[in-house]
């Protein structure tokens, strides 16, 4: 029985580390009016994730521009260590996020620094797409999320 199960296991392992998912994502600003609940969501369409080990990971992502007004928000989080329920806490020059599940489906939840917004390029990007009203508090929600820009990934399964 110990054999099947650690033969198991290595199988399981060799379809899941050393392997790069190229993976899409919702990303949510977490909102409490329910006039926002339809301009909080995001695509993000190069959500990466470098699986080394069970133990050993790096996330990275691109913040799109129609959320942040820029082209070259990347952010890059790497495993610092995962927890008896196999909650991993990943960390980088971007912040911290906590990611539940295993990583093809994880849910993180992100606590970021140093996300930058324009304003300007956003409001030319969306002036056409939403309402005025939808517009000011679509800049509004990103201008808050700049200052404590905290939000949720959950991948997208296709």
């Amino acid at each position: 029985m110990k054999k099947y199960f650690f033969i198991s296991f290595l199988m399981i392992s060799l379809n899941v580390f050393g392997e790069i998912l190229n993976l899409k994502a919702e990303y949510e600003i977490p909102v409490t009016d329910p006039a926002d609940f339809t301009l909080n969501k995001f695509i993000i369409n190069d959500y990466q994730i470098d699986v080394q080990s069970a133990t050993d990971a790096t996330l990275a992502f691109t913040f799109p521009e129609d959320m942040l007004g820029t082209t070259n928000q990347t952010v890059v989080f790497k495993t610092v260590s995962v927890l008896e329920d196999n909650t991993k806490i990943l960390s980088g020059n971007s912040g911290t996020a906590i990611c539940k599940g295993p990583w093809g489906k994880a849910q993180c939840t992100f606590v970021l620094k140093n996300i930058g917004i324009d304003t300007e390029n956003l409001r030319t990007l969306l002036k056409d797409k939403l309402t005025p009203d939808e517009l000011e508090r679509q800049i509004n929600l990103i201008t808050e999320f700049s200052v404590d820009p905290i939000g949720i990934s959950k991948i997208i399964i296709e």
